[in-house]
């Protein structure tokens, strides 16, 4: 699932309204409805706003635990991965790096995709997770 499609599923299993999440989080119905439907993403801090208004851990909008089969995730890289999104300061780190690589060409992405999985892997290695 996307992060637009974790929102909705989300806020609807709360039985929170655009309207309201849009108050948690200080943001417009409409901007949220675009979020959900993928039309626009959300930054890495409004992420976090979306979490704590939804009273929930930023990693479950993030990390879709189904979806190894896509992102080719083990169980350790994923706990390992959550562990790194819940730590506040981490979880900034991340937001930090993402960002630089915002604009970067699809072909670079690509290349740092799979030199970022490769490094996933090793850190899980190492950590005690």
């Amino acid at each position: 699932m996307s992060i637009g499609e974790n929102i909705r599923r989300v806020r609807e299993a709360q039985n929170v309204t655009l309207t309201e999440l849009g108050k948690r989080i200080q943001a417009d119905p409409s901007t949220i409805q675009r979020w959900e439907k993928g039309q626009v993403s959300p930054t890495w801090i409004t992420i976090e706003r979306i979490a704590k208004g939804l009273r929930i851990p930023a990693s479950d909008l993030i990390v879709d635990k189904g979806s190894f089969s896509i992102t080719g995730l083990t169980d350790r890289e994923y706990n390992f991965l959550t562990s790194i999104i819940s730590d506040r300061q981490k979880f900034h780190a991340l937001c930090d790096m993402f960002d630089m690589f915002r604009d970067l060409p699809p072909e670079i992405l690509a290349r740092l995709s799979t030199n970022m999985s490769c490094l996933l892997s090793q850190m899980s290695e190492c950590s005690d997770i």
